[in-house]
């Protein structure tokens, strides 16, 4: 009997392993194949890209998919970027965050470093002022070989804290690299 129910145990949750994550309700996944990354986000991404000059002068492309929160009111905004460095350009983590809080008229509030997937990277929180409204910024800067990535949580300060905690982690849990070599 305890067989039985150890094989029906190890069964059920081979099943729950192979169907993934849950994805909650409303979110949908977006895949990048030419970003190598795919993630949740609340509604439909909104796909640009812009040329920004280089601490060095190159012009690098950047690559948005930004998502705006449909909940009405929320003012949340979703956003991974990405871009390449030219083979001969090294990355400063610390430039970026300088470069990064001078784009936004950003604040620092924290930074730490952290890992992703083997990878390093800077956390950002930051608080910026636009149209009149105070903005929480969570910004994830990942650098992948010769690739940076961007992963942006914004938040109105008047915004439900526990909301955006819940939302927050969903998004930056959700994001992964699908082939970065």
């Amino acid at each position: 009997m305890r067989a039985l129910a150890a094989a029906l145990l190890i069964l059920v949750m081979g099943a729950a392993f192979a169907c993934g994550p849950k994805v909650p309700p409303g979110w949908t996944a977006y895949n990048s194949p030419e970003g190598r990354y795919s993630v949740l986000f609340p509604g439909k991404a909104e796909l640009s890209t812009d040329h920004a000059p280089a601490h060095t002068g190159e012009t690098l492309t950047e690559y948005f998919a930004i998502c705006t929160d449909p909940d009405a009111g929320s003012d949340v905004v979703y956003n991974v970027t990405y871009f390449d460095l030219a083979p001969q350009m090294a990355y400063s983590f610390d430039q970026a965050r300088d470069g990064y809080l001078k784009a936004v008229n950003g604040t620092l509030q924290s930074e730490k470093t952290i890992q992703f997937s083997g990878y390093p990277g800077r956390e950002l929180k930051a608080t910026t002022n636009s149209s009149g409204k105070d903005f929480n910024l969570v910004t994830r800067i990942i650098l992948v070989e010769k690739r940076v990535y961007m992963v942006q949580f914004i938040f109105t300060k008047s915004y439900d804290a526990a909301a955006a905690a819940e939302k927050s982690a969903t998004f930056f849990n959700s994001f992964t690299l699908t082939n970065s070599h």
